[in-house]
């Protein structure tokens, strides 16, 4: 469910705040979707693409502009091709030793709910916040990881492809049938080949 309740967002390494946007709509909505949007400002997400499809919807739903999706850092893909899980849970456990990560499976279990709108507020607050405070405090970890020039330079073209790779997960991507089909056969002949010698 792409649903949006609520935007956590952490300006320090120790504050940050949480946006309700279900079941009530805080009136800072629209001043938090303005600054989502502004090219100036770095925005650090933990799975962009998804982020910023949801952002992007609920911008649209409340007629603000689209966020901004070039001045951002992303830091499940720069975990992912640094060849570190790129789980904010394990991130925040191993590299920042934090305990107060939560799991939302547990909270919707607690609860007996299917979705967060079952949980207290207080409780979704609190679990948006710790896993913003982990993206914003893991980025300078990652940054110090790096393996190697080539892994820092292949994540800055991965990041710049975070619009278009955005706009495939939102819009989808139309595939010629005849040219797939054509494809799969050759690269089944090449296959049997290889298994038959």
């Amino acid at each position: 469910d792409n649903t949006c309740i609520g935007i956590g967002l952490y300006t320090a390494e120790d504050e940050g705040f949480y946006i309700e946007v279900l079941p009530e709509t805080s009136p800072l909505l629209p001043e938090v979707l303005q600054m989502l949007a502004d090219p100036n400002i770095t925005k650090i997400y933990h799975n962009s693409t998804y982020d910023l499809n949801v952002l992007k919807q609920l911008a649209k739903e409340h007629g603000q502009p689209a966020p901004d999706c070039i001045n951002v850092q992303d830091t499940a893909l720069m975990a992912h091709v640094q060849g570190i899980p790129a789980n904010l849970y394990h991130l925040g456990t191993e590299y920042l030793h934090y305990e107060d990560m939560g799991d939302i499976q547990l909270l919707l279990l607690e609860h007996n709910a299917k979705t967060m709108l079952g949980v207290p507020f207080e409780q979704v607050a609190i679990k948006c916040l710790n896993d913003c405070r982990a993206t914003y405090n893991i980025l300078p970890v990652l940054h110090k990881l790096w393996p190697n020039e080539a892994n820092q330079r292949c994540y800055e073209v991965k990041r710049l492809l975070i619009p278009l790779l955005r706009s495939m997960v939102q819009n989808g991507i139309q595939l010629n049938q005849d040219r797939l089909h054509e494809h799969y056969d050759n690269y089944s002949k090449e296959a049997f080949m290889y298994e038959d010698s």
